[in-house]
């Protein structure tokens, strides 16, 4: 073998390990017993992902989500209407009226917090 087929023989995560024990009994036509000798199962359980697999009731892979990835960051100009209002010590949750209200929509707590980070 190659190097970095380690990758392949000896997967780290749960989903790759399904994978590569699924691979190996279906495409390679090893024995169960092998299968999960060599992927940590028991052979009962190689047999139940061969039956899931085949039925369709287990997915290997995960179907990407639409979406955003992570909090949506101020920026522009009310990144810097934030900055200022923090460089004079004054905070978005106690003044009052909130600055949201005075024609900054965006300026909210969780996004001044986004900001200190």
């Amino acid at each position: 073998m190659r190097p970095g087929a380690e990758f392949f023989t000896e997967p780290s995560g749960s989903a790759q390990r399904r994978y590569e024990a699924m691979r190996a009994y279906f495409v390679d036509e090893q024995s169960a017993e092998r299968v999960a000798d060599q992927f940590g199962y028991s052979t009962a359980s190689v047999h139940q992902m061969a039956t899931l697999l085949r039925s369709g009731r287990m997915r290997l892979f995960a179907d990407p989500r639409p979406g955003p990835r992570g909090p949506v960051k101020a920026t522009g100009p009310l990144r810097e209407k934030v900055i200022s209002l923090r460089a004079r010590r004054l905070s978005v949750t106690r003044d009052r009226p909130h600055p949201h209200r005075r024609g900054h929509p965006g300026l909210r707590p969780d996004r001044v917090e986004d900001l200190r980070r």
